[in-house]
C-alpha cells in the first residue's frame, strides 16, 4: 500500500504542478520536486496545506489546462459563499457509476423502488448523482426540493399509482436539517410509520446526530443511514462500521488528520481536521493537494477490530473547524444533547459563545420560556 500511495502521491503533484497556475507557482516556489515526494520521509508534508479560501476566491487556478471542463459544481455546506468545483466528462462518468453501485449495495435500490431527493436547490452534483445512479437501477426518482416539510410529509405519504412501482415512495435522499424538519412536523402532526412505505432514508453533507436519527427510524419506520462525501474530493468517501468509526477510502486519495491550528499530525484519540489530496486520473479537472476540508474528526486511540478495520479510521464527523471551541464542544456534541429533548423545536437552533473565562455558552431556540424544567435536563446531561 505505501508504494501505491507514493507513486499515487506524486503522481498527481506532478500533474498539478504542470497544468495548474496555483501549484505550479507554489511548488516551484518552495523548490519542490513533485518526483521526491514521499509521505514516509517527511517530503511530502513540506507540501504546504491548501485552505478552503484559497480554493473558493479563485476556482480557475486549479483547473488544469489538460483537462476539459464539463460542469461546475457548489459546494452545499454553507450558507455564505459556496466553493466551485469543475468537473470532465469522465469524472462525472466516474462518479456516477460509483453512485449507482452504492445505491444498490448501499441504499438496496431495485427497479420496484421509487427515490425522493430532498436537497437544497444548488446542489447540482448530487441531485445528478441521485437521479442518474436511481434511474439506472430501472427504479423511479421524484425531485422534492426543500419542500414545505407539511408538503414533503403529505408527497411522502400519498399513493403513486405506479405500474410496477411499489404503492409510495420507498427511498429518502436528504439532509440532516431537513430531516429534522420532517421529523418535528411529523411528531407534531401525529404521523406513523403505517402511514408511509419508506424503506431507507440516506442522509448526507450535515453532521446527523444518534438522537436524530433515533426519531427519524421510529416516526418513518425506515432505516436511516449516511456516509461522507465532499464535492471537492469525490470519488473518495467514508462509510461508517457498526462500531460507530468512520472508514476511509484509500484507492482514490490520501486522508491526513492534521492538527488544524500546526499542521502536524493528530495523535491517536486526539482531534484534528481532514485533509485530502484526490488522486489522479480519477480527479482530472480540479486537482487538490493536501485539501483542508474543515471536518473535524478524532482519531481512535487504539487499532480497530472491525470489520472495516483495513481502512483508515476516523470517528463519524464531529462538525466544523471554526477554531479552539469548535474542537472542544463539536457540533456533534451539542446536536446529540439538544436533539434528544421534544421540547426544542427541530431544526434545533442555537449559537455557542465562549466567556471571558473561558468556558462556554449555549444559546438556544425553544418554544417558550422560562423552560426550567429543559433547561435542568440539559444542563444534568453536560
Amino acid at each position: 500500500r505505501r508504494t501505491v500511495t507514493r507513486r499515487s502521491l506524486r503522481a498527481t503533484a506532478r500533474t498539478a504542478a504542470r497544468h495548474t497556475a496555483y501549484y505550479r507557482r507554489l511548488l516551484g516556489g518552495l523548490g519542490l520536486d513533485p518526483d521526491a515526494l514521499d509521505p514516509d520521509d517527511g517530503t511530502w508534508a513540506r507540501v504546504p496545506v491548501t485552505p478552503k479560501h484559497a480554493l473558493r476566491g479563485l476556482p480557475g487556478a486549479f483547473v488544469s489546462t489538460a483537462a476539459r471542463p464539463a460542469l461546475m459544481a457548489l459546494t452545499t455546506g454553507t450558507s455564505g459563499t459556496p466553493t466551485a468545483v469543475w468537473y470532465s466528462r469522465a469524472e462525472l462518468d466516474i462518479t456516477l457509476a460509483l453512485s449507482t453501485i452504492s445505491a444498490v449495495l448501499g441504499m438496496g435500490l431495485r427497479p420496484h423502488h421509487t427515490l425522493a431527493y430532498a436537497g437544497c436547490s444548488r446542489a447540482t452534483l448530487p441531485l445528478l448523482n441521485a437521479e442518474e445512479s436511481t434511474t439506472r437501477v430501472g427504479a423511479s426518482f421524484v425531485q422534492f426540493g426543500t419542500l414545505e416539510p407539511a408538503l414533503a410529509l403529505d408527497r411522502l405519504a400519498a399513493p403513486l399509482g405506479l405500474p410496477g412501482k411499489a404503492p409510495q415512495i420507498t427511498h429518502l435522499s436528504t439532509a440532516a436539517s431537513y430531516l429534522a424538519a420532517l421529523v418535528h412536523r411529523a411528531e407534531r402532526d401525529g404521523w406513523r410509520p403505517a402511514d408511509f412505505g419508506l424503506e431507507s432514508i440516506g442522509v448526507g453533507g450535515e453532521v446527523l446526530s444518534r438522537p436524530l436519527r433515533e426519531r427519524a427510524e421510529a416516526v418513518f419506520g425506515a432505516r436511516v443511514t449516511t456516509s461522507y462525501l465532499m464535492t471537492e474530493t469525490l470519488p473518495s468517501g467514508g462509510t461508517p462500521c457498526a462500531q460507530g468509526h468512520l472508514h476511509h477510502t484509500t484507492e482514490f486519495g490520501h486522508l491526513e488528520v492534521l492538527d488544524p491550528r500546526t499542521w502536524e499530525p493528530t495523535p491517536p484519540g486526539g482531534t484534528g481536521v481532514v485533509v485530502h489530496t484526490p488522486y489522479v486520473p480519477y480527479r482530472e479537472c480540479t486537482l487538490l493537494l493536501r485539501y483542508a476540508t474543515g471536518d473535524l474528526v478524532r482519531l481512535p486511540a487504539a487499532a480497530p477490530d472491525c470489520e472495516l478495520a483495513h481502512l483508515p479510521a476516523t470517528s463519524e464527523i464531529l462538525g466544523r473547524w471554526t477554531g479552539p471551541l469548535s474542537a472542544a464542544v463539536t457540533t456533534r456534541d451539542l446536536l446529540d444533547l439538544v436533539e434528544a429533548e421534544p421540547e426544542v423545536p427541530l431544526p434545533a437552533r442555537y449559537a455557542l459563545a465562549e466567556r471571558p473565562d473561558g468556558g462556554a455558552e449555549l444559546h438556544l431556540l425553544v418554544r417558550a420560556l422560562p423552560a426550567r424544567a429543559l433547561r435542568a435536563r440539559l444542563e444534568e446531561r453536560i
